[in-house]
């Protein structure tokens, strides 16, 4: 009988004590206020196990190298972010990736959604080309309220570059206002961990401009308790 091996990641309690019993390993998290803001634990978590079991090249150097990166760079993303939420302000967020960006443009939409208690979405190239472009066409008044965040790499090839303009210029022609962000950094890693980062300060931006608390989520926490322990 094939056994799968179980590892946990984790800062501690009951998932941690009953890995412990089984034998199965554990990586510790420092304790964190929220789950959203380990997103740089977890990455390097998951990354480092699958380069121990072959499933990817171990990326440890390009990790530190990134973290170095957006070290020097704090100022630089803090000043983005702050041109980016003036330029979102006011519409309904809708967040595009393609390739690399795509986990990125997802991670945006829920940051949005928890820190600045927005609704935003996301949407990934080429699928999008494929039924989403139609909506900007028929999308009417309503394109007026609605802001696009194109996440585009700084390394994408040109045919991907010429998707993204040709989906802007319908997004345009549909009323609706586009915001162009380039990632930056010399590896993939670099470049995804920046545009997480940006992310994550533009959605906390935008809460400081709604004048809310990006830490509480009293509307997950009254849905848990609504929804009751699953029966088993």
């Amino acid at each position: 009988e094939l056994a799968t091996r179980r590892i946990v990641v984790s800062t501690g309690g009951p998932l941690v004590e009953a890995a412990r019993a089984a034998d199965a390993p554990v990586i510790g998290l420092p304790g964190i206020l929220q789950p959203r803001s380990a997103v740089g634990y977890m990455f390097v978590a998951a990354a480092q196990v699958a380069a121990v079991v072959g499933a990817c090249p171990d990326l440890a150097a390009e990790v530190e190298e990134a973290a170095t990166f957006l070290s020097i760079h704090i100022e630089d993303l803090r000043a983005q972010a702050a041109e980016v939420v003036s330029q979102m302000e006011g519409g309904l967020p809708v967040v595009y990736g393609a390739d690399l960006t795509i986990p990125v443009a997802r991670r945006w939409k829920t940051q949005i959604n928890e820190n600045a208690k927005l609704p935003a979405f996301f949407s990934e190239l080429p699928e999008a080309d494929h039924n989403e472009i139609c909506s900007w066409v028929g999308v009417g008044a309503a394109g007026e309220s609605i802001t696009v965040v194109m996440l585009r790499d700084a390394d994408q090839n040109q045919r991907e570059q010429r998707r993204f303009e040709l989906t802007a210029e319908k997004i345009v022609a549909g009323g609706a206002s586009v915001v162009e962000v380039v990632t930056r950094g010399s590896s993939r890693v670099a470049r995804m961990l920046w545009g997480t980062m940006l992310g994550d300060l533009v959605s906390v931006g935008l809460a400081e401009a709604h004048g809310v608390d990006p830490v509480e989520v009293e509307a997950i926490e009254q849905f848990k308790v609504a929804m009751g322990t699953p029966r088993r």
